[in-house]
């Protein structure tokens, strides 16, 4: 803003020192008692000036409807931001309580996505260790995964069907945010490791296959990381593979 004004302010003294030059050069400079030449002077002045102090309002009518357009522009990103956050944070409060409102074999909340995790480790290991190479890792997995949400369909269905809601609903408004990664971010801190497993591999299964695309393009498979067991290693891999680090 103020750097605008210092340069349109040289700018304009620019223009009056380029107007006064050529007069002065010509006719010097003094004061003189002729009303001729006074009249000469302003005819000179007026036709001279004239167009510059023209030129100088357009140029400042250019400048201020270019403000109040930026201006517009950021308050319109403000609103979008703000209206989008509301319903955001609402649907992660409502994340929240439909976890806690889960239960698998007693267990509820992160628990039971914990439950799920183990059980379908104990699985996929017992089924490797039976039919060795007859499937890939992925094909292991994935089978084990069907078979689990299918006893547990009730459950899982509802939990999935609002992270798909909050992915789509993230997408719908990524031209008016700025940053939606951010808010990817925000969605898996508030997941735990668990969760962010079930929903990478839902989406790897026809289940979950119309959030595939979100979970890629937001990274939400991103924080699940487990280096500590051979097994959770090829699960990481079979995740990185499809969507990416």
């Amino acid at each position: 803003m103020n750097k605008r004004i210092v340069l349109l302010s040289f700018f304009i003294l620019c223009l009056i020192a380029a107007a006064l030059v050529p007069f002065i050069s010509r006719f010097g400079i003094g004061l003189s008692y002729k009303m001729d030449e006074w009249n000469h002077f302003a005819t000179y002045w007026s036709n001279t000036i004239s167009p510059i102090l023209l030129a100088v309002s357009a140029i400042g009518v250019f400048i201020t409807l270019r403000q109040q357009r930026e201006l517009l522009d950021h308050q319109q990103t403000t609103t979008n931001i703000q209206r989008f956050e509301m319903t955001f944070f609402n649907l992660m409060d409502y994340k929240d309580k439909l976890l806690q409102s889960l239960i698998v074999e007693k267990q509820s909340g992160a628990a039971a996505f914990k439950f799920l995790f183990e059980y379908i480790q104990v699985m996929y290991e017992s089924e490797k260790k039976l039919h060795g190479a007859a499937k890939s890792p992925e094909q292991y997995l994935l089978d084990i995964y069907n078979d689990t949400y299918r006893s547990h369909e009730l459950l899982l269905s509802q939990y999935f069907r609002l992270i798909y809601n909050i992915l789509t609903y993230m997408d719908r408004n990524k031209a008016n945010i700025p940053d939606m990664q951010f808010y990817a971010s925000i969605l898996r801190s508030q997941s735990s490791n668990y969760e962010l497993f079930l929903i990478g591999v839902n989406g790897l299964s026809s289940y979950g296959k119309p959030a595939r695309n979100f979970i890629k393009e937001y990274r939400i498979t991103r924080n699940f990381k487990e280096h500590k067991y051979a097994t959770y290693i090829e699960w990481e891999n079979i995740l990185r593979s499809n969507y990416g680090a």
